[in-house]
């Protein structure tokens, strides 16, 4: 078996290339990207004890404001304060973002979502 891996990274995303030279389902090369957004919770609003923040109060690794989430991925992390949530704080949608019980949250904490997507080329 003979696996290759290829990195490389970009402003936006990094991009890591696996081919696999092997009798497995997938004979294509396959592509792990991640994309990255951040705001602060200042920009959100409170809804009972949770805390809701648009997708236009994101801004990607550029420093542009995004209108949208991604709407395909394999799955999402979210970091608040730098912290690596567990599964079912964060609920996404392709226009907000809502923290289960953020309203606990300091105005001035982080909050950074990164989407991670696996591509089979053809």
């Amino acid at each position: 078996m003979d696996n290759h891996i290829n990195m490389s990274k970009s402003v936006n995303h990094i991009h890591i290339k696996i081919t696999n030279e092997c009798c497995c389902k997938h004979k294509n090369p396959i592509s792990l990207t991640s994309k990255k957004y951040f705001s602060k919770a200042s920009e959100g609003f409170v809804h009972g004890s949770d805390l809701q923040i648009s997708a236009i109060s994101f801004v990607d690794d550029n420093g542009l404001t995004i209108k949208t989430f991604p709407t395909t991925f394999q799955y999402f992390n979210l970091f608040i304060n730098g912290m690596l949530q567990e599964n079912g704080v964060g609920l996404v949608t392709p226009y907000e973002l809502t923290i289960k019980g953020g309203f606990i949250l300091d105005k001035d904490d982080p909050i950074s979502l990164e989407f991670v997507s696996l591509i089979f080329e053809e």
